[in-house]
Formats: structure tokens, C-alpha cells, sequence
């Protein structure tokens, strides 16, 4: 069977609130974290150094996004004034684990950058290597 991915965004900002938007995508999709040239994987580094509960969400959230056809936007959302910038999110307690990436293809997301956000601080280190590592990733690198 032949799968061709697409979505369905659609914004009700301001009209109705409490409602849950889902991004489509019917196939099951792959997840990796860019490496970078010299070998790191700032997303697998960071993910390392999370509390047992906290990466068991983070891990709940990957799986949904991996698995579902229809992931809701308050885990996955596709960032607006973006180059296709996409967010995981996953919260435990009070605090919010924030992943960005890119699809490569249909069916591939790769994870580029995390970070942490706390109750009104936010925590993260730039990459400013997330464009180059998109433009590496489209012409065939890691």
C-alpha cells in the first residue's frame, strides 16, 4: 500500500477556547536526532540527562507523535513564521520539555534542538546550526 502523508491545520484563535486541533499524518513516522558534524546529538545529550519520570513522558509524547495519525496540537504543532519549523512538547509537573525539528520527506522528523522551560524562565541553549543542519539533512547528510 502506497502512503502519502499530508495535514490538516486549521487556526481558531480568539473563537473558541478548550478546543483540540489535530495534525494529520496517516502514516507512522520516524524520529531522529540530528548529529552534527562532529559527531554530537544535542538532542539525545540533553534527553540523557532527564529524571526517570520526566523522560518516560517525553518518551510517551515521542511515541504518540510516532504512532498516531492524528497528534493534537498541544504535543505537535508546525510553528507559524516559520521555514516548516515544527514542536514537541511534553510537560511533567511544572515543567515543559520543548523539541524542534523539521520533516525530511513525509514520514521523517528530525529533532535538531531542546530545551527546558520553567515557569516563566525560559531555559535553552541556541543552535545556531538548525538551518545548516535542515540543509545537510535535504541533501543527503546525517
Amino acid at each position: 500500500m502506497l502512503c502519502r502523508g499530508g495535514f490538516y491545520e486549521k487556526t481558531l484563535e480568539g473563537f473558541i477556547d478548550n478546543v483540540h486541533i489535530f495534525v494529520y499524518y496517516p502514516c507512522m513516522k520516524t524520529i531522529r536526532f540530528y548529529e552534527t558534524a562532529s559527531g554530537k546529538k544535542p538532542v539525545q545529550e540533553f534527553l540523557e540527562n532527564l529524571t526517570d519520570n520526566q523522560l518516560k513522558k517525553v518518551t510517551w509524547v515521542l511515541r504518540l507523535i510516532r504512532e498516531l495519525d492524528r497528534v493534537p496540537t498541544n504535543y505537535f504543532k508546525k510553528l507559524v513564521n516559520t521555514d516548516n519549523i515544527w514542536e514537541v512538547r511534553a510537560g511533567v509537573g511544572g515543567d515543559i520539555f520543548r523539541f524542534l525539528g523539521f520533516f525530511c520527506g513525509e514520514e521523517l522528523i528530525v529533532l535538531t534542538n531542546s530545551f527546558q522551560k520553567k515557569a516563566g524562565k525560559l531555559l535553552y541553549r541556541k543552535f545556531s546550526w538548525r538551518k545548516s543542519a535542515k540543509k545537510n539533512i535535504s541533501k543527503g547528510g546525517r
